[in-house]
């Protein structure tokens, strides 16, 4: 029977991350007037209505798994989901569900850009530690020898704060959502800059100041997740050398091939970004897209291919293809435990290192308005997996990653290698570039799920050609 750890541990691990998730905290509730459409379960998955551990299969094929997907997304009132999933570096598994704009009936695409909320961190990370790696600080640093203003917790003025204590949130500075959530911009970027900000949240009488912006502990002294220490992260990138949002543009996501990645609304279509929802007990209800001053902890917004170029690149110790955004040495300071959070969460430099009941992974994972969003990899099966969604809902989530990792663990390989095909058995042709189909038949190419896919327009991955009504090959597309 498939093992559903991943699920009961990591809502334990939500629950200490003070991550926040909308439920949590007082807003003004957006316009509700429009009535909006139910994401209906196709009628052929009504009977998988009521996901329960028992009645998960042992193991997930592709049918199984895009039956699995879809009916999670009804239980847990998910409206769009963007899904990637690879073993051994290559792509085998890349699908889209639901809408990205309901209002419109707009589906979800794979160019689609998601909120990625606290996905963001481990792009600061790699920003920061770009700096680490040539020299320009230790991790062992106060903070104030490159800040402008002093950063101190008041209840322990002789304890320095260091750029470890950021990367592991051991600074003993606290989120203080009485003062953060009203700082949220509704339908557009903030417009408080980011050293603005800072200085007046960390520094006493700044107008965001307040004692509870720190713990009573001390720096190092316990662990305690917190966007605006994070935050800090990217203002030390600004400090030491130059925009953080340029650095990240130039050094990682035009080398990365992350063409439609930005910090910032400004920067993006709107229309090309998923809206964000709120389940409502009957209804969808959507959020206006939003901004806010401590963005290099929460506010990027990319698509599922995109992001998975730097999660590629850093479960391969900083190169994809031959592109190379981190020294190898650096990644392995990352992916390094500092010490345990709880007997399934242990501590890296932003990453976390989970035990999910099926395998350990290195993981992140995001929540705020109208979205939640799951991303890891697992080194000991050279596997790894995103789920991006514009909806709250963190259990369907999870489900729906833990799915994704068992797949592309014990089903993957075999359909790599051997796929049966009605009485027929066929292994499979490996190619880069266009995909060539004999000429003067009738041709049809089906992606893994079943779905009837464009040849021009296919990404890597797995597929099935059709002859004049009969498959006759299987194919895999590599970059």
């Amino acid at each position: 029977m498939k093992n559903v750890g991943f699920l009961n541990a990591t809502i334990l691990v939500l629950l200490s991350l003070n991550t926040l998730h909308s439920s949590d905290v007082c807003m003004s509730e957006p316009d509700l007037n429009a009535t909006l459409t139910e994401y209906q379960l196709p009628s052929h998955l009504e009977k998988l209505k009521d996901i329960k551990p028992e009645n998960l299969p042992a193991y997930f094929d592709s049918a199984t798994l895009d039956s699995f997907i879809n009916a999670t997304m009804v239980t847990f009132h998910i409206p769009g989901l963007a899904t990637w999933a690879s073993k051994d570096g290559q792509v085998v598994w890349q699908q889209c569900y639901g809408w990205a704009n309901i209002a419109d009936s707009i589906p979800v695409a794979d160019t689609t850009l998601f909120a990625q909320a606290s996905i963001s961190k481990t792009i600061t990370a790699t920003a920061i530690m770009q700096l680490y790696e040539r020299g320009e600080f230790a991790l062992s640093d106060d903070i104030n020898d490159y800040l402008p203003f002093n950063v101190r917790n008041p209840n322990h003025p002789d304890s320095v704060i260091t750029f470890g204590n950021l990367l592991r949130h051991t600074s003993s500075i606290d989120d203080n959502w009485a003062i953060l959530d009203p700082l949220v911009t509704w339908g557009g970027d903030s417009p408080i800059p980011l050293d603005y900000f800072l200085q007046e949240y960390l520094v006493p009488g700044g107008v965001y100041y307040n004692p509870t912006n720190y713990h009573a502990w001390a720096p190092s002294g316990y662990w305690d997740y917190t966007n605006v220490g994070a935050t800090l992260l990217g203002y030390l990138v600004e400090t030491i050398e130059d925009s953080f949002p340029l650095h990240c543009q130039d050094s990682i996501f035009q080398p990365l091939s992350m063409d439609e990645t930005s910090w910032f609304l400004a920067d993006l279509d709107t229309n090309n970004i998923a809206v964000p929802y709120r389940w409502m007990g009957s209804t969808y209800a959507p959020y206006p897209h939003y901004g806010r001053p401590w963005y290099p902890s929460g506010q990027l917004r990319t698509s599922s291919v995109q992001l998975a170029r730097h999660l590629t690149a850093i479960m391969q110790y900083g190169q994809i293809d031959t592109v190379r955004i981190l020294d190898s040495t650096t990644v392995d300071t990352m992916l390094t435990v500092y010490f345990d959070i709880h007997p399934l969460l242990k501590m890296g430099l932003i990453w976390h290192y989970l035990d999910t009941g099926s395998r350990w992974i290195w993981w992140h994972n995001g929540g705020f308005y109208g979205v939640h969003t799951e991303m890891g990899f697992c080194p000991a099966e050279n596997t790894a997996a995103i789920a991006l969604t514009n909806g709250e809902s963190s259990e369907g989530t999870i489900a729906i990653i833990d799915a994704l990792f068992d797949y592309a663990q014990n089903v993957a390989l075999d359909e790599n290698e051997d796929v049966s095909l009605g009485s027929r058995r066929m292994s499979a042709t490996i190619f880069r570039g266009p995909l060539r189909l004999p000429e003067g038949k009738k041709c049809r190419v089906f992606d893994i799920t079943g779905r009837v896919v464009e040849p021009a327009n296919i990404q890597p991955g797995i597929y099935f050609i059709e002859v004049d009504g009969v498959v006759t090959q299987k194919v895999v597309k590599v970059r």
